[in-house]
C-alpha cells in the first residue's frame, strides 16, 4: 500500500507542476491507471473496493487540477489589470 500511496502524493505534485489542461487530463487517466492496478495487484481488495478507491482518488485529483486551473487563471489576470495600471498611469 506504501507504493499507491506514493502514487498519490507524486500525481497532486504533477498535476500542480504541469499547466496544460490536455496533459492534466493525460496525467489524472495515467495515475488512475496505475493506482488502480497498484492497489489490485498489492492488495486482496474486491471489485466494489477497488473501484470506490479509484474513484475516490481520481475525484481528488480532479479537484487539484481544477484548483491549480484556477490559481494559475486569477494570477494571470491580477498580473493584467497591474500592467494595464501601469500603462494607464
Amino acid at each position: 500500500m506504501l507504493v499507491a500511496v506514493v502514487l498519490l502524493i507524486v500525481s497532486v505534485v504533477a498535476l500542480y507542476v504541469v499547466t496544460n489542461a490536455n496533459v492534466r487530463l493525460g496525467l489524472v487517466c495515467l495515475f488512475a491507471a496505475l493506482f488502480a492496478v497498484t492497489v489490485n495487484t498489492m492488495s486482496n481488495a474486491r471489485r466494489a473496493e477497488l473501484f470506490a478507491s479509484t474513484a475516490a482518488s481520481v475525484f481528488f485529483k480532479f479537484l487539484v487540477a481544477i484548483t491549480n486551473e484556477k490559481q494559475v487563471y486569477s494570477s494571470a489576470c491580477c498580473l493584467r489589470e497591474w500592467e494595464v495600471g501601469i500603462a494607464v498611469s
